[in-house]
This record gives C-alpha cells, structure tokens and sequence, in this order.
C-alpha cells in the first residue's frame, strides 16, 4: 500500500494549500519566487495542441 493518496498528482511546483492570497503577496521566498518564474515562461511559449479541435494550449 502506497502512502500517496490515489488523487494525488507528481508535480514540480510547490503546494499552495492553506495560502490566501495576502500570504501570496507577502511571501518572498525562492521557491515561490521559482514557481512564479516558471508559470510565467509557460503563459509566453504555450505548446501546441497536438490533437483535438480546440484551440491552442496547454496539456499540462
């Protein structure tokens, strides 16, 4: 028996749960920081949509 839940997803960004927005706007430390910067990279060089009809995004 695994200890990760079924739901549970691999991801290299950090866990944002229990943070409200104000927390967001005053936490300065790097992995935010990191998260930040790679969300952000993503959002300006979107991968094509291989398959499907719809428009262009993300699969990630």
């Amino acid at each position: 028996m695994s200890a990760v839940s079924r739901d549970a997803a691999e991801t290299e960004m950090i866990s944002l749960e229990g943070y409200s927005l104000s927390d967001l706007r005053v936490d300065r430390s790097p992995e935010l920081t990191q998260a930040v910067r790679r969300v952000l990279s993503q959002v300006e060089r979107p991968r094509v949509n291989l398959g499907g009809n719809g428009p262009p995004g993300r699969a990630d």
